[in-house]
């Protein structure tokens, strides 16, 4: 598998998990500030800001 592979697969994970509409309302508020590190992590991944080294 790719490097590019790899990136796409992350980002696209991390994309799935910030959408999953199965989790309730109550717990995604309670989440808050771990979905924003996600989401800061997903725009610092599509900015070549950092890169993800596969063995």
């Amino acid at each position: 598998m790719s490097t590019d592979t790899h990136l796409d697969q992350a980002r696209d994970s991390l994309e799935l998990l910030l959408q999953d509409q199965r989790l309730p309302p109550e717990a995604r508020a309670e989440l808050a500030g771990d979905f924003s590190q996600v989401q800061a992590m997903l725009d610092k991944l599509e900015h070549g800001h950092i890169h993800i080294a596969v063995l």
